[in-house]
């Protein structure tokens, strides 16, 4: 029951400085206005450049590629898939 009362003690006031404000106010008009502005500027059109890359498979995918390969399917494992893709696609 101690401890309870001895809760009482009163902080220190940290010092929060001055209060922060904004350099330039706005309103909704200005957002509107901001809206037309973006209409009118033109947009960059994303190109996409393909990149090499790694999948992860198991043994039996990677050794029926293999062997679709040596079959001739494909002169390596990439176009083995490629050309299996193409096929389904």
């Amino acid at each position: 029951m101690s401890l309870v009362q001895n809760n009482n003690k009163k902080t220190k006031v940290i010092p929060r400085g001055t209060d922060i404000k904004p350099q330039q106010q706005f309103s909704i008009n200005d957002l509107e206005k901001n809206k037309e502005t973006k209409k009118n500027t033109t947009s960059s059109t994303f190109k996409y450049t393909p990149t090499d890359t790694s999948i992860k498979v198991d043994t039996k995918i990677r050794d029926m590629i293999n062997t679709l390969s040596l079959m001739g399917y494909g002169d390596n494992q990439k176009e083995v898939i490629q050309n299996a893709l193409d096929h389904v696609l």
